[in-house]
């Protein structure tokens, strides 16, 4: 066996494939053989409309991989056309390519790796959900912030691209050949989804004023850089719209019975709402055109719990804490399938991923221990009653944290 420089534990972990060389240096032994021990399902985190895995020095989840890889995962952060539709973007998460064609259903559905000296080349190469199953030939975990929220759906749906048959070739081994992308998925984990709709999104002269306002002079064309092809702006913003989700997708698309389905929902105030977001927050939660209802600045909390509810079925708001928002609104009342809601937190959109630029700064949430405590949950590795806080951290149920967001 050759040695990197690390004990024997580590060097058994870098000849499995487990953890890049730069990461298993830094492992304690206890920690290398935790990792070693638990062989766990890979973790791919997916960005969400208008998202990168790094530009410069920005990174879309800020921290987040790096500090899950010191924790033992193994963590993934492959990009997408940012401003695309979900079925675009879906099947890029899968293939790691765009689709060959304008209708998805028409879309090559063999898979075709990448060469081994391509990948050892370009520094820029993120393998896809294809190739990380295919490397690990493990289950992946899938942990969808946003617009990928809708993707994730739509790639483990029988009726998306689940039931698609990604190594159906010679060139693969025989047990690859019956797998399907549902096979290749353990679970996917929803962050600020949209998945009742945001009725902001089905007011056309809004859109029509955000996409030609706001981002044809400038940000499309640059995300549109890191894009494999022509954004579809108009139609990726409408899809956000709660007619399209209630009465065309969430009609359209079922889960799978083989995957176990997780939502977290975000929530902000007045007070608390980074700048760029306020007057979306205002609109949605003060406009009687709109929902009127909790939100994370985007995303009303009952559309980014799952499963979906009609909104003159939900329960009234509950009486506020002293942040201004109802932390005791009841969960919904059932979960249909495999879904699981697993906690409301103080964060609006950009600070679930911890934004480093937002204004004025929250200091309640703590997103990296968030992802981090997600990952143990999605592992098995917390103990009966531990559940996500309002400020990221997961503790028993009995042991709330409410002096803590009081007092951060």
């Amino acid at each position: 066996m050759p040695s990197y420089g690390g004990g024997p534990v580590t060097n058994r972990l870098l000849d499995l494939g487990l953890l890049p060389l730069r990461v298993a240096r830094r492992l304690s032994a206890q920690t290398a053989m935790r990792v070693l021990q638990r062989r766990q399902h890979p973790l791919v985190l997916m960005h969400g409309f208008m998202g990168f895995s790094r530009v410069g020095p920005f990174e879309y989840f800020v921290g987040v991989k790096e500090a899950l890889e010191l924790e033992g995962f193994r963590v993934h952060t492959p990009t997408v056309d940012p401003l695309n539709t979900f079925e675009y973007r879906a099947y890029e998460w899968v293939y790691g390519r765009p689709p060959d064609t304008d209708d998805i259903a028409d879309a090559e559905r063999t898979f075709s790796p990448r060469d081994t000296l391509y990948r050892f080349l370009d520094h820029r190469f993120h393998p896809h959900l294809a190739q990380i199953y295919l490397d690990t030939r493990r289950p992946i975990h899938l942990v969808a912030h946003s617009q990928a929220a809708i993707d994730a759906r739509f790639i483990a749906s029988p009726d998306g691209l689940g039931s698609w048959r990604l190594f159906d070739s010679p060139q693969f081994d025989d047990d690859l050949r019956d797998l399907t992308v549902a096979d290749c998925i353990a679970s996917v984990t929803t962050i600020g989804g949209p998945h009742n709709g945001v009725l902001i999104a089905d007011d056309t002269d809004l859109v029509n004023h955000f996409v030609e306002s706001v981002l044809l002079p400038g940000i499309d064309r640059f995300i549109s850089l890191f894009s494999h092809d022509a954004s579809a702006l108009y139609r990726a913003a409408r899809e956000f719209g709660r007619a399209y989700m209630l009465e065309e997708f969430n009609q359209s698309y079922a889960d799978h019975d083989d995957v176990a389905y997780h939502s977290i929902a975000g929530v902000t105030n007045e007070y608390q709402v980074t700048m760029f977001l306020r007057p979306f927050y205002e609109l949605t939660r003060y406009n009687d055109r709109f929902e009127q209802d909790d939100n994370d600045g985007f995303v009303p909390v009952m559309s980014a719990k799952w499963p979906v509810q009609r909104v003159e079925d939900l329960p009234p708001t509950t009486t506020p804490t002293m942040h201004g928002f109802a932390l005791d609104r009841p969960h919904p009342p059932a979960t249909s399938g495999r879904w699981n809601f697993l906690g409301l937190v103080y964060a609006d959109h950009v600070n679930q991923i911890g934004f480093p630029l937002s204004y004025p700064r929250n200091h309640i949430f703590h997103h990296v221990h968030c992802y981090t405590g997600l990952a143990r949950f999605l592992n098995g590795e917390m103990a009966d009653g531990v559940r996500l806080q309002p400020n990221g951290i997961w503790h028993h149920g009995s042991e709330t944290t409410q002096e803590t967001v009081k007092n951060p």
